[in-house]
């Protein structure tokens, strides 16, 4: 149980910092590249997963925030 709790808390900063960094930034993502360190809990797997999913909600839910949008 609570494995599964950190693993949704990382998950949820994960989306918060994506939100912030893509819409509230220059709105291109093209550049990003991730860097994963290391972890006591996760493997490099289940963190690359985890980006997955965010990458993914961010896809469905925020079709602005994607290279196309214009920059201000």
């Amino acid at each position: 149980m609570r494995g599964s709790f950190r693993f949704c808390a990382v998950l949820l900063a994960a989306v918060v910092v994506g939100v912030i960094a893509v819409c509230f930034g220059n709105g291109a993502r093209s550049g990003v590249k991730r860097e994963i360190g290391a972890s006591d809990y996760y493997s490099q797997e289940e963190i690359s997963a985890a980006m997955d999913t965010a990458q993914e909600y961010f896809d469905d839910h925020f079709p602005m925030c994607d290279d196309s949008f214009p920059v201000r």
